[in-house]
Order: structure tokens, then C-alpha cells, then sequence
């Protein structure tokens, strides 16, 4: 059978091969769209994926590939999304997590966010999990880094999330502060914006 909801190409392999295996587990009522576009004080900025579920609710995926990201810089960017648009959340997955752990990324995100897959995808996520994942007993957190033990050492698998809504152990969130800066700044650009604060 088709699958409908993934429809390449895609901006990089690692956004092709996010796409192509989250839309096996897909909750096929959510809308699925790549680069999408939203405004904020800071410009316009695209979003390498966001999932619209049926409540409405709009997820927003970022994949990042090491050499194209500065984990700092992508804060303040998710700040003024979350701040200025009507995206809920902002998940960031690292490329090598999407290359080699994908299964367990996802099943993280099945468990942050049930409604982004369906019934079945979400059993099948379960059993298909690293048994590592599956050891794990807290996930309410802004950021979740799990370790593996391989034979060529220790490798860290990383997911963050800002979301709007906090959920009961999380007290702040650095994205909230920063969108307060970037709202009561007289720039309009986030570059400028966060040379201004880190100079203070």
C-alpha cells in the first residue's frame, strides 16, 4: 500500500529518512507538511516539519544535522516561534539520532505526544524500542539524553522539546525568558537580538 503522507524530496537525507519512517506509525488525522513557513518580530523562519493535530494544535519538528546548527542560536529561534505563532511545540531531533535511533526517537515522541501517531504505530513503536529507551523512567522533561553503551564507547542520544504548556516538573523553560527578551527588544533581528543580550 501507498504511503500517502510521505512525499519527497525533502531538504536533506536526514529530513527524507525522518519523514519516510515517522509516517509508518502516522496518526493518519493529523496534517504532515514539510518546510513550513512562519512569521515572527524576527523575520520569517522555516520549520522543517509540522504535524496539525486534530485539535488543532501544531507541532513543529526541527531535524539537525551538527554542521548546520548552533544549539544555542536555535533557542532563541524556537523562542520567537513558539512566542509570535500558533506552534505549540518545537521538538529538535540530532541527525545521528535520526540515522541510527530513530525508533527510539519516535517512541519518545509517542509518549510527549500521543495524537502525532496512530494506535498501532504507537504498539509497534513499543516493541521495536531499544531496550535502553524502554529502561528510561522519566520523561517529563525539557530534554531527555540517554546513554549508550557500545563496544566503541559511550554514545548520548538527545531529544529536546519547548512547549507552551508546561507539564507538572517543569517550572521554566529558557525559550519563555528569551521570547520576553526578543519581545521587549527595539531590534528586529535575532542575531542582533542575542548579541545585544549576551553584551549585558
Amino acid at each position: 500500500m501507498k504511503n500517502i503522507y510521505y512525499n519527497p524530496p525533502y531538504d536533506s537525507p536526514i529530513e527524507d529518512e525522518f519523514a519516510l519512517t515517522y509516517t509508518k506509525y502516522i496518526n493518519e488525522n493529523v496534517d504532515f507538511r514539510a518546510q513550513e513557513i512562519v512569521y515572527t518580530k524576527c523575520g520569517q523562519f522555516r520549520i522543517d516539519f509540522i504535524v496539525e493535530l486534530e485539535d488543532k494544535r501544531k507541532i513543529g519538528i526541527e531535524c539537525d544535522g551538527e554542521e548546520f546548527h548552533d544549539k544555542s542560536r536555535d533557542e532563541w529561534h524556537d523562542a520567537a516561534i513558539l512566542g509570535d505563532t500558533d506552534v505549540y511545540g518545537m521538538y529538535r531531533i540530532n541527525g545521528a539520532d535520526i540515522q541510527y535511533h530513530l525508533e527510539d526517537v519516535l517512541y519518545i515522541l509517542s509518549i510527549w505526544e500521543p495524537q502525532l501517531f496512530s494506535e498501532r504505530g504507537r504498539n509497534i513503536l513499543k516493541r521495536i524500542a531499544s531496550e535502553v529507551i524502554l529502561k528510561v523512567k522519566e520523561f517529563d522533561t525539557t530534554m531527555l539524553v540517554v546513554p549508550f553503551t557500545s563496544e566503541r564507547g559511550v554514545y548520548y542520544l538527545s531529544l529536546e522539546r519547548r512547549i507552551k504548556q508546561y507539564t507538572k516538573h517543569i517550572k521554566t523553560q529558557f525559550w519563555a525568558y528569551a521570547y520576553q527578551v526578543i519581545k521587549n527588544s527595539n531590534l528586529n533581528d535575532l542575531d542582533a537580538i542575542i548579541n545585544e543580550y549576551r553584551k549585558k
